[in-house]
């Protein structure tokens, strides 16, 4: 399965060389993605995803089960992120964490990983965007994410430099949420949480 990825991205990278053929790659991929609530089900490869994954990770810390556990409690939780597409098949590939602050109409995404197999196919940006929309729609005026600089996940403070996110202190990215992004059209994103 992991070298079908590798194979897959070396594919991927070969057929993306301009932004036409890249939307066009991505849309025959027929990606689709998946929140999903933390579960029993999915709870192992959570741990795996916290414990390894170092390029995706806006935090690179290191959680453990318990950590997680107590993390998906009263207005913190655990996503977990699915995805298949036409080259693969159905696999839980990122974590978010967040906690809600109904008093200040803030959220705050204490953790936000991928795995590197995904990477390159708009599940970074589309992700976080989906996020954003949620939270704008439920009436919420931040999306605050803590985001732990460093030279292995570059492609994280990229990402939250081009979504908008300013630098307000020390590991804390402020987004306004003042407008809808708009949906991809090459990746369908289903919310399977209760």
């Amino acid at each position: 399965m992991r070298i079908k990825s590798f194979e897959n991205l070396i594919n991927f990278k070969d057929n993306s060389k301009n932004e036409t053929n890249l939307n066009d790659y991505l849309s025959n991929l027929k990606i689709n993605v998946y929140f999903n609530d933390l579960s029993n089900s999915n709870i192992s490869r959570a741990i795996q995803l916290a414990q390894k994954t170092n390029q995706f990770n806006s935090t690179s810390i290191r959680l453990t089960k318990s950590e997680i556990l107590d993390f998906n409690k009263k207005e913190k939780k655990v996503i977990v992120i699915g995805h298949e597409a036409k080259d693969s098949d159905y696999e839980n590939i990122g974590l978010m964490i967040i906690e809600e602050n109904y008093a200040e109409l803030e959220v705050l995404l204490k953790l936000y990983l991928l795995s590197c197999r995904v990477l390159g196919r708009g599940l970074e940006k589309n992700c976080l965007k989906y996020l954003a929309n949620e939270y704008l729609n439920k009436g919420f005026l931040k999306l605050n994410a803590e985001l732990i600089k460093n030279e292995r996940n570059k492609p994280v403070h990229q990402l939250f430099d081009a979504l908008g996110f300013i630098n307000k202190k020390e590991n804390i990215w402020e987004l306004l949420l003042k407008e809808k992004f708009l949906e991809p059209k090459y990746l369908n994103i289903y919310d399977k949480r209760s």
